[in-house]
């Protein structure tokens, strides 16, 4: 027996994955300079009548994935069920031609509880959503395209007859450079003193607003703060906007005029007020 053949060292193992070319043989796959995978022509997946199941742990993309063609995906008829603990694509996903998906009569579900492209999402055709009779189920816990979405195109949404549901506790992008967050507090029967949006970030956003509607009977007062850190002692009055008076059934606004890390709304109730506080922020 040659005992040559058989690799005892775990660390060592190795494996190639290889795919069929045009003309029926064989090629090694391989990566690029920046060990990312490069696809040239088109991606096609159709007439899946068996059921498809990804149900990693975790799958990892470390580099970016790049089709210089189209992406087709069609005639799907059994369910096809995506159900990592954590799905990431590190750098970017770059289609240069179209995206179509269509005829989809059987439930195609994400479920992952982690799905995130760190990068950008890129589509320089367009993309086509059509003929889909069966449910559609997307419901990670989070959902994050950390960059940009672009389609250079036009996009279709068509015939569908089933339900098309998206779930996510979280789901965040960042759509032609900007992202928009919003947030309201309620506090009724408030007394004395007290902060609202207590040590809110407002390092990276643009511009940020805060909305006060005092729908009780007695006028109270309110001052934006700004801090260099979360420290009550750091937190300072905007001298525009400090003590104004909001009486009952009257809206003001409160800019955040000035550069911080942090930002919060200080109020005094006195001996009973009812109010409400709105938080938006674009970056």
């Amino acid at each position: 027996m040659n005992n040559l053949m058989f690799n005892t060292v775990a660390e060592e193992l190795k494996t190639s994955l290889y795919a069929q070319a045009p003309d029926s043989s064989f090629k090694a796959l391989q990566l690029n300079g920046d060990d990312s995978l490069i696809m040239a022509g088109t991606v096609t997946v159709s007439e899946i009548t068996a059921p498809v199941t990804i149900a990693n742990d975790s799958l990892t993309v470390a580099g970016s994935v790049t089709v210089a063609g189209t992406v087709t995906v069609s005639e799907i008829t059994a369910p096809v069920t995506i159900a990592n603990d954590s799905l990431t694509v590190a750098g970017s996903v770059t289609v240069a031609g179209t995206v179509t998906v269509s005829e989809i009569t059987a439930p195609v579900t994400i479920a992952n509880d982690s799905l995130t492209v760190a990068g950008s999402v890129t589509v320089a055709g367009t993309v086509t959503v059509s003929e889909i009779t069966a449910p559609v189920t997307i419901a990670n816990d989070s959902l994050t395209v950390a960059g940009s979405v672009t389609v250079a195109g036009t996009v279709t949404v068509s015939e569908i007859t089933a339900p098309v549901t998206i779930a996510n506790d979280t789901l965040t992008t960042v759509v032609a450079g900007y992202s928009f967050v919003t947030d309201t507090v309620d506090l009724p029967g408030e007394t004395g003193t007290g902060v609202a949006f207590d040590n809110t970030d407002i390092s990276q956003i643009k511009t940020g607003t805060f909305f006060v509607y005092n729908s009780g009977t007695s006028t109270l007062t309110v001052s934006l703060q700004i801090s260099p850190t979360t420290a009550t002692a750091f937190y300072i009055d905007d001298p525009s906007y400090t003590d104004v008076a909001i009486s009952n059934g009257e809206n003001k606004i409160i800019v955040i005029g000035k550069f911080a890390n942090y930002a919060r709304l200080s109020y005094d109730a006195g001996a009973a007020a009812t109010f409400s506080v709105y938080y938006n922020a674009q970056s």
